[in-house]
């Protein structure tokens, strides 16, 4: 934890003395600098003790790139970059809460930019500012994130209206006796349910199925209800299979 010791004895506390001349009425034992130390660590549990210190932005991109000591360098506000044994540099956000000292990886340097290393570490503070902890927001984003992409990927994975009139046609076409009733059934849906066609089968409603009906409905009404019997019997068809 030498980042740490170093971190207490920067400017925004003080010099640290070792061996300071007792100051008079001070008890037998009992070091001002070891009050001021006490004092120090005390503070940085803080999470302000390391988001405030005076320093701040002291790396620069051309330094980052040159560096290559093992070890953690500072750049301010609690933003770390971390250089391994093996030469590998990562940017690590520290802070204290609750008398807990935590950190967060925020990503390789090859892949984050200092500029970005820096929006990422001032989210944080804003976050830490406002009560909350960075961690488990990071953690709160990546799960929504994974609800997300869960919902998208079976959104996709869920036929479209036209994939399941079309497989729903293709099924029936061995036992219907008119050759051509396959070719009515596509041209009624393709030409009056446009609206449907790009929707996902579990995704259609009432109102969408009026929507496609309402335009028809008075000027052509016997198309409108063969229409609407086709849309139904493609809808439950769809249903059916996927209960």
């Amino acid at each position: 934890m030498t980042h740490f010791r170093q971190l207490a004895g920067s400017d925004r506390f003080g010099t640290i003395r070792s061996n300071p001349t007792p100051k008079h009425g001070q008890k037998h034992g009992h070091r001002s600098g070891d009050s001021e130390l006490a004092a120090t660590e005390a503070e940085y549990d803080k999470p302000k003790a390391i988001l405030m210190g005076r320093g701040i932005n002291k790396l620069s991109v051309r330094g980052i790139e040159a560096l290559n000591t093992p070890g953690w360098h500072g750049d301010g506000g609690g933003l770390w970059l971390r250089i391994t044994e093996k030469g590998s540099k990562r940017w690590i956000f520290k802070w204290a809460l609750d008398g807990r000292r935590r950190e967060m990886g925020l990503g390789s340097v090859a892949c984050i930019s200092l500029a970005t290393a820096r929006r990422k570490a001032e989210e944080a503070r804003e976050l830490l500012a406002a009560g909350h902890d960075p961690l488990e927001a990071k953690r709160d984003q990546e799960e929504a994130a994974a609800a997300v992409a869960d919902e998208t990927c079976a959104r996709s994975a869920t036929p479209t209206f036209r994939e399941y009139a079309n497989a729903y046609i293709d099924s029936q076409m061995g036992g219907w006796r008119c050759v051509k009733l396959h070719k009515q059934w596509r041209a009624s849906i393709e030409n009056h349910a446009k609206n449907l066609l790009d929707l996902p089968v579990d995704a259609i409603t009432t109102d969408d199925v009026l929507a496609a009906l309402q335009p028809i409905w008075l000027t052509i009404s016997p198309t409108a209800g063969i229409l609407r019997g086709r849309i139904e019997t493609i809808l439950d068809a769809a249903r059916a299979a996927t209960s």
